[in-house]
């Protein structure tokens, strides 16, 4: 199964690559797991003014991109909460693409500074994935206190992050799983 992991912000100095770094070698540790880290740092995403799917002058960079999505069986949306939300740049980025999300499974983490750990973004995030027809795990991962439960290494120091780090991945591979062989079934 091919899952992309969409880091989801682009601000400069941001936690939130600890997280994706434990959560990508965590899926791809899976048997039958295929994990493409999509950074939209790393995409120069102009701010939206149509879909991609109906311009005809594409930068490579977010056709490859689109391409990455398109060949996802599933998908995970990493982003840091800002302010109560999620950061604009991924609003910015996920509003090129529509039909790349539409039936796929769909994991949500979220991390913060402090101790309500993304809760609000990830509602948020929720929502707009129910919205484009994705299917939404409902099991997060949720980290509090970013910038105190990884080490130097991006190792999770902390028990109950490990944890629920754990717990996400068993649920959503078990979702992702369930939903991909419906479909190719059907």
């Amino acid at each position: 199964m091919k899952i992309a992991v969409i880091l989801g912000t682009t601000r400069i100095g941001r936690q939130s690559e600890k997280a994706a770094d434990a959560l990508v070698k965590q899926l791809a540790a899976q048997p039958d797991t295929e994990v493409t880290l999509l950074d939209i740092a790393k995409y120069p995403f102009p701010v939206f003014e149509e879909r991609l799917s109906m311009k005809t002058d594409l930068p490579v960079e977010l056709t490859h991109f689109s391409e990455k999505l398109a060949a996802a069986d599933a998908m995970v949306w990493l982003t840091p909460e800002y302010n109560g939300g999620y950061p604009g740049a991924f609003k910015n980025a996920f509003d090129h693409f529509r039909a790349e999300y539409t039936k796929k499974p769909v994991g949500i983490c979220c991390v913060s500074d402090g101790k309500f750990a993304g809760i609000q973004a990830s509602l948020q995030l929720q929502t707009l994935a129910v919205h484009v027809g994705a299917y939404v795990c409902p099991t997060k991962w949720l980290v509090g206190n970013v910038t105190k439960v990884f080490d130097a290494e991006n190792k999770i120091t902390d028990e109950l992050t490990a944890k629920g780090l754990d717990r996400f991945v068993q649920e959503y591979l078990w979702l992702a799983r369930a939903i991909v062989e419906h479909k190719k079934k059907h």
